[in-house]
């Protein structure tokens, strides 16, 4: 049986790269982005971003 894993690194960027991600909204939109993961079948080791972009890892 062969062994293997894939792993991502995805980067998701607002529109002009304008600074629109606040802390406040940080909770929700990241819960968001898992959430799709899930669904997906995908496990998201780590998120993390700043205010204009996101860096998901699966």
């Amino acid at each position: 049986m062969a062994l293997w894993r894939l792993y991502y690194h995805f980067v998701w960027s607002t529109k002009d790269r304008r600074d629109l991600i606040t802390p406040e909204m940080e909770p929700d939109l990241y819960g968001y982005i898992i959430g799709k993961a899930v669904a997906l079948g995908a496990i998201v080791h780590a998120i993390n971003g700043t205010t204009n972009h996101t860096h998901p890892g699966a």
